[in-house]
């Protein structure tokens, strides 16, 4: 069925894609939701995420996780302190994409956590099953000892 605008009103395809040599544009999105790829330090790849992390971006978060873990990437950092909105899916993503790096042999990080995805964190007390660290520089520091 479509909506008044024309559209049918199903998420936006999204393609394969490099870890590189994105313009902004051409990065996955969905309202307001937006996966930028950030900087890469060595092996760790840095994904910023902004805007609502509701059911239907995380499903989006998800395929790029898998994109990511699918093109070799062992340490996934995703920066969250642009994240307005966490629902219970999105917290979902964070914990399996956590095991999964695990059973690869690699490592997901929640980095500078806004203080809607803390809140949440702290309510549901599964912050033991999650690696949560202040910054990028902090995580480069702790991974190099």
């Amino acid at each position: 069925m479509s909506r008044p605008d024309g559209s049918s009103g199903g998420q936006r395809p999204v393609g394969p894609r490099s870890l590189g040599g994105h313009s902004r544009d051409s990065l996955p999105s969905l309202g307001d939701f937006r996966i930028t790829d950030g900087p890469r330090r060595g092996s760790l790849v840095v994904l910023q995420l902004t805007g609502r992390l509701d059911g239907r971006a995380a499903q989006l978060l998800q395929q790029r996780c898998n994109e990511v873990r699918t093109q070799g990437v062992q340490h996934l950092a995703l920066e969250l302190s642009g994240i307005t909105f966490l629902a219970s899916s999105g917290l979902g993503v964070f914990l399996a994409e956590t095991e999964e790096f695990k059973e690869s042999g690699g490592s997901l990080h929640l980095v500078a956590a806004s203080s809607v995805v803390a809140s949440v964190v702290n309510l549901l007390n599964v912050g033991r099953f999650l690696s949560l660290v202040p910054s990028v520089d902090d995580l480069v520091v702790k991974n190099s000892r």
